[in-house]
């Protein structure tokens, strides 16, 4: 038995999408993890976005003659400059905006049950199994981190941590002060940072992301 599903339904694939935020100081790291992808990659359950700052910076990566990207079309650039106004600096959190920017587009693009955004210093070892992956690391509830503090150890991460409150209290239209959330942990680097795609929409929305004037 089948059933046919109407023109008008859209269909929602069950891919996985890994989301790399990069600049042009970290080409070298990005082809080294873009040939690792390559090379791992068996099916067609995971693609890949390279967000770049600027249409230039893109340009001036895929002119670099040692890889020809329109032969792997589950790699795919895009660029922040058209949605943030310029306003591409760290200082205006340009990092944080490539990952949600990421997110969206794949939201966008309905073929996504899962976002994971990485750096690109990272390296693809095996992708087997990767939607089952997600699909524990959504299931069970629960994050892993190491304990920071201010003076020792981490003092970078306890700063980065204080930065993301002050992040979501920028973006956050209620009067939520997040004064539970507990700073001392800290969890990137820890677990892969999985993005459902039903609840990173609504986190999107919580933190009012097409509000392109808060960026």
């Amino acid at each position: 038995m089948w059933v046919q599903v109407p023109p008008s339904v859209p269909f929602i694939m069950n891919k996985v999408a890994f989301i790399i935020p990069v600049w042009k100081n970290d080409f070298k790291h990005l082809q080294q993890l873009l040939k690792s992808f390559i090379t791992v990659r068996k099916d067609e359950m995971c693609d890949l976005f390279v967000v770049m700052t600027t249409e230039e910076e893109k340009k001036s990566f895929l002119e670099k003659p040692d890889l020809d990207f329109s032969a792997y079309p589950f790699i795919k650039f895009i660029c922040l400059t058209s949605f943030t106004n310029n306003n591409n600096t760290k200082e205006h959190g340009i990092i944080n905006a490539k990952k949600f920017y990421g997110i969206r587009e794949c939201i966008r693009l309905n073929e996504y049950a899962y976002m994971i955004p990485i750096d690109c210093e990272s390296y693809f070892l095996d992708l087997s199994g990767i939607r089952n992956v997600c699909d524990t690391i959504h299931n069970r509830k629960m994050f892993f981190g190491g304990r920071v503090s201010e003076d020792h150890p981490g003092p970078r991460e306890y700063k980065l941590n204080k930065s993301c409150i002050s992040f979501l209290k920028n973006y956050s239209n209620n009067e939520e002060d997040f004064s539970g959330i507990d700073t001392s942990i800290f969890f990137f680097w820890y677990d892969l940072p999985v993005y459902e795609r039903k609840i990173a929409s609504k986190f999107l929305d919580f933190i009012d992301f097409e509000n392109i004037s808060k960026l």
